[in-house]
């Protein structure tokens, strides 16, 4: 699940709503320091933190997983096929010439 980089354990993918309150309650609670709770349970300083202060605005709840953030919007079907038309009769064209033949 983690990691070894530079030294410090680095962890993959999202963490545990437990995970993060214990992270959170050890530092702001149990006086632990953000570095002893950051090696211990493979999280970063910075990301420690960022718990630290949702917690104590929202509480709990500022511990629960986000939405994930909306990517780039999709391009049409039929602009693509256009874009794809072009390129394919003028391969030599890049991107800020083809916008013109759209």
């Amino acid at each position: 699940m983690s990691e070894k980089k530079k030294g410090k354990a680095v962890r993959n993918g999202p963490v545990p709503f437990e995970l993060r309150l214990r992270a959170v309650k050890l530092y702001l609670e149990e006086g632990y320091t953000r570095q002893m709770v950051s090696e211990e349970l493979g999280i970063g300083q910075s990301t420690l933190t960022t718990w630290a202060q949702r917690y104590r605005k929202l509480g709990e709840a500022g511990l629960e997983p986000r939405p994930p953030v909306a990517g780039k919007p999709k391009v049409e079907a039929a602009v693509k096929a256009k874009a794809v038309e072009l390129k394919r009769r003028e391969p030599q064209l890049h991107p800020p010439q083809t916008k013109g033949g759209l």
